[in-house]
């Protein structure tokens, strides 16, 4: 199903290119309702499947004692892993399994990887006390199969707790398919809640090196329904540890970030999106702001030498990348001309707005917030102007804005400045001083 959207995501985004605004794509609009119409249907047939087990009923017969029917006790390892199941009724059950046939050991087995998450630490311990007991003990082949054979192998590492963090350290050297093809998996299991857990642990609890946790991030946005509930803590920890990371391929691993955090987790500058950052640390995203800032910058600069005509952009961009740092917010404006740049050279492009049928095409705008400022930079001989953040226009996130909005705002700039002398750092010594002066930021 992500697979789908994707495809239609990426097709819409290609299409758009070569149409006019606004323009209506109906059979893409079509296969976007048929993909919703059919995750809700999965979704209806997945809460049916779970009303339909009999695990409560049989709790319910083993708490009074009455017998169980046949087909009820091959459910028994289910139900000894269910939420509600105490341990007092363990040996309960423990006498109604046949541990010498090998379809209850797969069951065990089964029952532990889909409830890992559910089960405390004494039911935990107890599932790997039983199961490594049967593993140990099958002198005789009996438990034919590559499953039961790879799990021998590693019966003290999967099943001794805790095991989610010893099969996260398998994750970090063969990834999340390379550990279930390890294991010989089925495909059910290799996104069970303790494969789960171990990749939640992997990100959070071990300090792997980046290059691995990239790759593994790789196959979770191949398969991100099962893991969008965690990318918040994913996030967290990945976005430091790229910020820390000194190889080479850090500025590969940002970019990354960028897209999938965004993609999954939207925008945290605005917009009803930062709801979903809230479980992300101020740290992380302070730093994951100032990427942004750092490609909303660069891409304002690379559409500005593609546009304008002179080399006075590379003291502009010299100068504002020693404070992106500060920088919390940012928002760039394209005009037309300017517009066809920006398709052409970001791929995966993050938002922008449009500049109004007053603004010359080949104009740009790139805005952004130091403490409680709001500065705007505008293209080409355009001045830099700086107003308080209640009074400066409602730029951020806007989808289009006009000449007037900005040049004319209600509120007059605190200050304007023109890029005179840029070589002789004449502009520059003066937005410094200020800056230093109202944001207390003297960079060095």
């Amino acid at each position: 199903m992500i697979e789908f959207k994707q495809s239609l995501k990426t097709l819409e985004q290609k299409i758009g290119y070569i149409l006019p605004d606004n323009a209506s794509i109906v059979p893409l609009a079509y296969m976007h309702n048929y993909a919703i119409k059919l995750e809700k249907e999965i979704a209806i047939k997945e809460m049916e499947a779970k009303k339909s087990t009999p695990i409560k009923i049989i709790l319910n017969k083993l708490s009074s004692n009455l017998e169980l029917s046949r087909k009820e006790r091959r459910e028994i390892p289910f139900v000894m892993a269910d939420v509600d199941c105490s341990i007092s009724l363990f040996d309960k059950c423990m006498e109604l399994m046949d541990l010498s046939n090998i379809r209850t050991v797969r069951r065990l087995i089964f029952a532990y990887f889909l409830n890992y998450t559910q089960m405390n630490d004494e039911k935990q311990k107890y599932f790997c006390n039983i199961i490594i007991e049967r593993l140990s003990l099958d002198n005789h082949g009996y438990l034919r199969g590559e499953l039961f054979q790879k799990l021998k192998n590693f019966k003290k590492v999967i099943f001794t707790s805790p095991s989610s963090m010893n099969v996260s350290r398998i994750i970090d050297r063969k990834g999340i398919r390379g550990t279930g093809k390890a294991l010989s998996l089925p495909e059910q299991l290799i996104f069970s809640s303790l494969m789960l857990d171990s990749v939640y642990v992997y990100y959070t609890k071990i300090n792997g090196c980046v290059k691995n946790k990239m790759r593994v991030l790789d196959e979770i946005v191949n398969d991100i329904d099962h893991f969008k509930a965690m990318i918040p803590k994913i996030a967290d920890k990945l976005i430091r540890d790229v910020q820390n990371d000194n190889t080479v391929e850090k500025s590969n691993y940002k970019k990354t970030c960028i897209d999938v955090f965004y993609d999954v987790l939207g925008d945290p500058r605005f917009g009803d999106w930062t709801v979903r950052w809230n479980e992300v640390t101020d740290e992380s995203r302070r730093i994951f702001l100032s990427w942004l800032a750092e490609k909303d910058l660069d891409l304002f600069f690379k559409i500005i030498e593609e546009t304008a005509v002179d080399n006075m952009w590379s003291y502009r961009k010299e100068f504002w990348r020693q404070y992106l740092p500060y920088i919390k917010n940012t928002w760039v404006l394209f005009g037309r001309d300017a517009i066809r740049y920006v398709r052409r050279l970001d791929n995966k492009r993050l938002s922008y707005g449009k500049l109004g049928k007053d603004c010359l095409p080949d104009h740009s705008v790139f805005a952004f917030q130091i403490g409680s400022f709001v500065f705007i930079e505008w293209s080409h001989a355009g001045m830099l102007r700086v107003w308080d953040h209640d009074e400066a226009p409602k730029i951020f996130g806007a989808s289009e804005m006009h000449k007037k909005d900005i040049a004319n705002a209600y509120y007059r700039p605190l200050e304007e400045w023109r890029h005179a002398a840029s070589a002789y750092q004449n502009w520059q010594g003066k937005v410094k001083n200020w800056l230093g002066i109202n944001c207390n930021i003297w960079p060095d």
